[in-house]
Protein backbone atom coordinates (compact mmCIF):
# COMPACT_ATOMS: atom_id res chain seq x y z
CA UNK A 1 0.00 0.00 0.00
CA UNK A 2 1.19 3.73 -0.73
CA UNK A 3 2.07 5.66 2.39
CA UNK A 4 -1.32 7.34 3.82
CA UNK A 5 -3.36 4.84 2.47
CA UNK A 6 -6.56 3.61 4.18
CA UNK A 7 -9.70 1.17 3.69
CA UNK A 8 -9.59 -2.01 2.63
CA UNK A 9 -7.28 -3.41 -0.32
CA UNK A 10 -8.65 -6.64 -2.02
CA UNK A 11 -5.87 -8.91 -4.12
CA UNK A 12 -8.06 -11.86 -6.37
CA UNK A 13 -5.14 -14.60 -6.79
CA UNK A 14 -4.99 -17.58 -8.96
CA UNK A 15 -1.93 -20.56 -8.35
CA UNK A 16 -1.31 -23.00 -10.96
CA UNK A 17 0.24 -26.15 -9.85
CA UNK A 18 2.69 -28.18 -11.89
CA UNK A 19 0.11 -30.26 -13.42
CA UNK A 20 -2.43 -27.23 -14.21
CA UNK A 21 -4.35 -27.97 -11.88
CA UNK A 22 -5.55 -24.42 -10.30
CA UNK A 23 -7.08 -22.68 -7.45
CA UNK A 24 -8.40 -19.45 -6.55
CA UNK A 25 -8.53 -16.98 -3.22
CA UNK A 26 -8.88 -13.40 -2.03
CA UNK A 27 -7.02 -11.74 -0.21
CA UNK A 28 -8.82 -8.88 1.85
CA UNK A 29 -6.07 -6.18 3.98
CA UNK A 30 -7.57 -3.75 6.20
CA UNK A 31 -5.63 -0.55 6.41
CA UNK A 32 -6.43 1.25 9.88
CA UNK A 33 -6.28 5.26 9.42
CA UNK A 34 -3.01 6.76 9.18
CA UNK A 35 -1.52 8.57 12.14
CA UNK A 36 0.80 10.69 13.37
CA UNK A 37 3.57 10.40 15.79
CA UNK A 38 3.10 12.03 19.15
CA UNK A 39 6.13 12.79 21.32
CA UNK A 40 5.60 13.23 25.15
CA UNK A 41 6.68 16.23 27.35
CA UNK A 42 9.99 16.38 28.04
CA UNK A 43 12.20 19.23 29.28
CA UNK A 44 14.72 20.34 31.43
CA UNK A 45 16.81 23.33 32.91
CA UNK A 46 20.71 24.36 33.30
CA UNK A 47 21.82 27.51 34.76
CA UNK A 48 25.12 28.71 33.50
CA UNK A 49 26.15 29.82 36.97
CA UNK A 50 26.66 25.67 37.06
CA UNK A 51 29.29 25.47 34.26
CA UNK A 52 31.19 23.23 33.83
CA UNK A 53 29.01 20.98 35.30
CA UNK A 54 25.55 21.21 34.75
CA UNK A 55 23.31 18.64 33.61
CA UNK A 56 19.46 17.85 33.65
CA UNK A 57 18.32 14.32 32.50
CA UNK A 58 14.70 12.59 31.72
CA UNK A 59 12.89 10.50 29.46
CA UNK A 60 10.03 10.95 26.87
CA UNK A 61 7.64 9.04 25.50
CA UNK A 62 7.12 8.56 21.52
CA UNK A 63 3.63 6.88 20.12
CA UNK A 64 2.01 5.92 17.02
CA UNK A 65 -0.41 3.72 15.46
CA UNK A 66 2.24 2.65 12.83
CA UNK A 67 6.04 1.83 13.48
CA UNK A 68 8.27 4.62 14.07
CA UNK A 69 10.31 4.79 11.39
CA UNK A 70 13.42 7.71 13.27
CA UNK A 71 13.76 9.86 16.08
CA UNK A 72 15.56 12.82 14.83
CA UNK A 73 17.08 16.18 16.90
CA UNK A 74 18.34 18.98 15.05
CA UNK A 75 18.58 16.64 11.96
CA UNK A 76 20.43 13.68 13.48
CA UNK A 77 18.89 10.53 13.39
CA UNK A 78 19.16 9.16 17.39
CA UNK A 79 16.04 6.43 16.71
CA UNK A 80 17.95 4.19 18.24
CA UNK A 81 19.98 6.21 20.44
CA UNK A 82 23.25 8.52 19.80
CA UNK A 83 24.81 12.26 20.59
CA UNK A 84 23.93 15.72 18.96
CA UNK A 85 26.29 18.53 19.70
CA UNK A 86 24.16 21.73 20.08
CA UNK A 87 25.39 25.24 19.90
CA UNK A 88 25.27 25.50 23.90
CA UNK A 89 25.49 22.00 25.14
CA UNK A 90 25.75 17.99 24.47
CA UNK A 91 22.74 15.98 24.43
CA UNK A 92 23.22 12.40 24.71
CA UNK A 93 19.83 9.98 23.54
CA UNK A 94 19.76 6.50 24.35
CA UNK A 95 17.23 3.40 24.05
CA UNK A 96 16.00 0.74 25.86
CA UNK A 97 12.75 -1.09 24.60
CA UNK A 98 11.80 1.60 23.56
CA UNK A 99 11.91 3.88 26.08
CA UNK A 100 14.19 6.90 24.98
CA UNK A 101 15.93 8.78 27.78
CA UNK A 102 18.08 11.73 27.52
CA UNK A 103 21.02 13.76 28.95
CA UNK A 104 21.81 17.45 28.23
CA UNK A 105 25.17 18.25 29.48
CA UNK A 106 25.81 22.60 29.29
CA UNK A 107 29.16 23.55 27.76
CA UNK A 108 29.02 26.72 27.25
CA UNK A 109 27.43 30.40 28.15
CA UNK A 110 25.10 32.39 25.93
CA UNK A 111 27.02 35.16 24.12
CA UNK A 112 24.57 37.39 24.93
CA UNK A 113 23.40 39.30 28.43
CA UNK A 114 20.44 37.42 29.82
CA UNK A 115 17.58 38.98 31.71
CA UNK A 116 15.49 37.70 34.49
CA UNK A 117 13.43 34.93 32.69
CA UNK A 118 14.97 35.00 29.70
CA UNK A 119 15.44 31.52 28.08
CA UNK A 120 18.31 30.27 25.22
CA UNK A 121 18.54 26.37 24.14
CA UNK A 122 19.23 24.08 22.13
CA UNK A 123 16.03 22.33 20.77
CA UNK A 124 14.54 20.50 18.20
CA UNK A 125 12.86 16.84 18.22
CA UNK A 126 10.98 15.69 15.49
CA UNK A 127 9.49 11.83 15.15
CA UNK A 128 8.24 10.44 12.08
CA UNK A 129 6.26 7.46 11.74
CA UNK A 130 5.55 4.88 8.74
CA UNK A 131 4.04 1.84 9.04
CA UNK A 132 3.16 -0.80 6.73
Amino acid sequence: PADGEEGTVVIDYTITDADGDTSSSTLTIALGEDSTPQIGPASGQVEEADLPDDTTSGTFAITSADAIAAVRVAGVDVTAGGTVTGTYGTLEVTVDNGTYSWEYTLSQKHPGSQRPGQRHGDRHVRASGGGL
